[in-house]
Order: C-alpha cells, then sequence, then structure tokens
C-alpha cells in the first residue's frame, strides 16, 4: 500500500548508483544535500548512460500518456539540489550543471542554495572522505 510521506530533504553519501539510484521516485522538488562532485558525477552517469528510470538522478524525464501508452515527455525537469560545498569554478560547473540533454526546451536552471547546518528541525554536518568515487562524504545529524 503506498501512502504518501513527508521528507524535508534527502542525504547523498556519493553517486554509486546503490545509494542514489531510487531518487528517481521522490518528488523532484525535495532538494537532495551533497557534494558539488557527487551531483556532477551522479548527472555525468545519467546523461551518458542507457535510460533507466532508476538512474534518474538529477533531472527527471516524467512521462505523458498518449494513445494509453506512457511516453517520454518533451521537458525534462532538473531536481533541486543543495551543493554542500559550494560551487568549485563557478562558471563552467554551472554550465555543465544547467545542460540537460532535452528534445524541444531548455531546462529549468538549477537553484543552489548555501549549505544548510539544518534539514527541517535536525541539524546536519556534512564531512567529506575518501572513498572509491570523488565527492564522497559522510553526514554527522
Amino acid at each position: 500500500m503506498n501512502r504518501p510521506v513527508s521528507l524535508d530533504g534527502v542525504l547523498l553519501s556519493h553517486a554509486h548508483l546503490d545509494h542514489s539510484g531510487n531518487t528517481s521516485f521522490l518528488d523532484p522538488e525535495i532538494p537532495v544535500s551533497c557534494s558539488a562532485m557527487t551531483a556532477f558525477v551522479s548527472q555525468a552517469i545519467q546523461d551518458t548512460g542507457q535510460a533507466d528510470f532508476e538512474a534518474e538522478v538529477c533531472h527527471t524525464n516524467e512521462g505523458e500518456p498518449v494513445d494509453g501508452l506512457l511516453e517520454s515527455a518533451r521537458e525534462r525537469r532538473r531536481r533541486s539540489f543543495v551543493f554542500l560545498d559550494g560551487i568549485p569554478y563557478q562558471e563552467a560547473a554551472l554550465g555543465f550543471w544547467n545542460s540537460i540533454p532535452s528534445r524541444t526546451r531548455e531546462p529549468r536552471l538549477a537553484t543552489i542554495a548555501e549549505s544548510p547546518d539544518r534539514i527541517g528541525t535536525l541539524p546536519v554536518r556534512y564531512f567529506p572522505v575518501e572513498y572509491s568515487i570523488f565527492g564522497a562524504c559522510a553526514f554527522g545529524v
């Protein structure tokens, strides 16, 4: 049985799909907090991989019913992200981040907030860590 769940945000520790892969099941308005590198690697994986609903981490391609079948929408939607460590090389990084493969329209530009010290009512602290993928972090909640 499905029931609505209220979420203030998602903490994403790194870009491996076993951690980020089901983000596509969340409302795109729920912010994902992670390092800028984790967001960029997630987008690169999504943009260069095969079309797979479970890999739609950074932008969504919501389906539209056409003649009783679900077809890919013409406009992709950017998921809300919070870069916990700021944006390195801001101009080039935002150029990459705001590019979404699209058939007909320009993507909605990303809004990137400053690193929060709280998500909802919980205090959150971000810690970069070394791992098998760039941009990994740990969280203290």
